[in-house]
């Protein structure tokens, strides 16, 4: 895959070496797998040479960084690798995918080559004639024409890429320790961003964390690609870390320069569309929102599958309800109970019940000084997960449900909120203050529900809530203001790989999965400024609001068989626990609620 660099680099390379002097490569004694020698190899051009060898704990880090140059030459000047100390026949597996030949070196590497830098690894320079006129010592990278050849040449009057043509031809090493190719990125997907960054401009390497929270926004849909100019991959990925990005980082020098931006003043986003053609460019860029990229005033997935959930019926499990936190609710393993927060009488503080679905039994679960709240089942219905102030600060707590046995899951002094539990019993996800940058914030963190492992999900410098397990348990879904409203946001627990579901116009929060994994029932605010329930499919397509009228719908969770979600509401004027009843058709007229059927008297 040589990248043709055209005449006039090749003059200006013999040209820079026509004058040197120095040893011959002709004292490199073996040869390749060909059965050629060095001076067959590079007869009649310039050439770069690697010696070292397989006791080089880098060896095959230090060939890939030659593949590089090899491939940025083109035809302009030769690249060869010799290794020594290895036998000839045990260097195919090296050989293999390299565009260059591997030569197995005879002997110790004579002293004239090695010079009074003295050890391997090390880059000869040589010229048409085999004289070498540099060494690089321990070999720099990336290893790249202007930096480590220093050719001077012009090749032209510098150009951005043009709309219609494919991204260059460029491999380039990356701050994860791998290579990739631009144009290879930009084909593997409908739509690729690359974004050119200046190394030495701190306000410009800024611009690696909105990358990721972009490339996080828009998951598997658009590739984004951050390259930092005049940086080597070891810069890139100091630089990833402290901007903490896990998106691979590229590094170019300035050959790359001029072939990916021109003479555009830096930073540059280079934006592709199908089969990888250059689609637009921008000098002077800003990172863009998600619905920049994708000219989109919607979510991520726009279309998608009806959403089959009806309401059938709603009706209203509490009255007289009080509470100083919005209170929640959580239906039991059976589906046969709700659980929920708040208190019946004032000058209380909010503890745990039960009801009946029907509404006919009402049973207080805790009485401790501390409020308890947030409460949510096992899936097999012996134990609740709630937060408590009963040891001092917000901490997530269980309570065996039969026996009344109090344990506190968490002790780390930090202030809890929300637990979830996935829905095979095995982890239990939560919000967490903790301080980001000399600032608080809640971040997501997973625990078992014996407190053990305690770890984040992800950590980051914008509030994260209200989370909840997939059905799988493979994602979290959570709301987050990274982007100034609250939106719904799915999180990968292996890859962290992260997505907007919803936005960006209204504040959307408080998610409920589906036990079926088809659904996301969450609160949106809409145009009249309340909360209301909405549904749409898990990658975020066909939106379809659930409840109407006045007051605000909140914290949606569904029962285990899914055919019933439990939510409160302000729609009496105050909040109260309800119950939605749903139907098989999406043919429905929201029902007038039910006459409440609990209410302060069965205490």
């Amino acid at each position: 895959m040589g990248t043709k660099i055209g005449h006039g680099l090749a003059v200006a390379v013999l040209a820079t070496f026509a004058t040197a002097s120095g040893s011959y490569l002709e004292a490199v004694r073996g040869t390749d797998g060909a059965g050629r020698t060095v001076d067959d190899i590079t007869a009649g051009k310039p050439a770069v040479v690697l010696l070292t060898s397989p006791r080089v704990a880098a060896v095959s880090s230090q060939l890939q960084q030659l593949r590089v140059l090899a491939e940025e030459l083109g035809d302009a000047a030769v690249a060869a690798a010799v290794i020594y100390g290895e036998d000839p026949g045990k260097l195919a597996k090296l050989r293999a995918g390299l565009p260059f030949p591997v030569v197995a070196g005879e002997g110790d590497v004579p002293l004239t080559l090695l010079g009074d830098e003295g050890a391997l690894p090390m880059a000869l320079l040589a010229t048409r004639k085999g004289n070498v006129v540099r060494r690089y010592a321990d070999v720099p990278g990336p290893l790249t024409v202007a930096e480590v050849l220093r050719v001077r040449y012009d090749p032209g009057p510098p150009r951005s890429p043009k709309a219609g043509e494919l991204l260059p031809d460029l491999v380039l090493p990356a701050s994860d320790g791998e290579f990739y190719n631009l144009r290879a990125l930009s084909l593997m997907k409908a739509k690729t961003l690359v974004f050119i960054i200046d190394a030495k401009d701190e306000t410009s390497r800024a611009a690696l964390a909105p990358l990721q929270y972009l490339a996080d926004d828009l998951g598997d849909e658009l590739e984004v690609v951050p390259v930092i100019l005049g940086a080597s991959d070891a810069v890139a990925a100091k630089l990833a870390e402290a901007e903490n990005v896990d998106i691979p980082v590229l590094a170019a020098g300035p050959l790359a320069a001029r072939r990916l931006a021109g003479k555009l003043e830096l930073p540059v986003m280079i934006f592709t569309g199908e089969k990888g053609t250059v689609a637009g460019v921008r000098e002077r860029a800003t990172v863009p929102t998600r619905e920049e990229v994708l000219a989109e005033e919607s979510a991520p997935a726009a279309e998608g599958e009806p959403v089959a959930l009806a309401v059938a019926s709603v009706s209203r499990l509490t009255e007289g309800l009080q509470s100083d936190v919005v209170p929640t609710a959580s239906f039991d393993a059976a589906g046969r109970y709700v659980v929920f927060c708040g208190r019946f009488r004032p000058r209380e503080v909010d503890h745990l019940y039960e009801v009946t679905t029907s509404g006919k039994k009402l049973r207080q679960i805790s009485m401790a000084a501390a409020p308890d709240v947030a409460p949510s089942c096992s899936p097999d219905g012996v134990h609740i997960a709630f937060i408590s102030g009963r040891s001092g600060g917000s901490e997530i707590w269980t309570c065996e449900r039969v026996h009344g046995e109090f344990t506190q899951i968490s002790k780390s002094g930090g202030a809890y909120a929300a637990p979830n539990y996935s829905l095979d019993g095995r982890w239990l996800v939560a919000a967490r203050k903790v301080k980001t940058g000399g600032d608080e914030n809640f971040d997501l963190w997973v625990v078992t529900p014996r407190g053990r492992r305690e770890r984040p999900v992800a950590e980051t410098f914008y509030d994260e809530i209200e989370p909840a397990f997939s059905a799988d348990g493979n994602r979290v879904f959570f709301a987050s203001r990274r982007y100034g409203n609250w939106d719904v946001f799915s999180s990968d627990l292996k890859g962290g790989k992260r997505r907007r579901l919803t936005g960006p116009e209204t504040d959307d929060r408080m998610p409920a999965p589906s036990p079926d994994g088809k659904y996301v029932v969450y609160a949106g605010k809409g145009g009249g400024g309340r909360y209301k329930l909405w549904a749409m499919n898990v990658d975020g397509s066909s939106k379809v609001q659930l409840t109407s009228g006045a007051g605000d719908d909140l914290y949606p969770r569904f029962a285990r068989d899914g055919d019933a979600l439990v939510f409160v509401s302000s729609r009496t004027g105050s909040l109260e626990v309800y119950k939605i009843k749903f139907a098989p058709t999406p043919d429905y007229d929201l029902p007038r609620p039910a006459r409440p059927l609990v209410s302060s008297e069965f205490l």
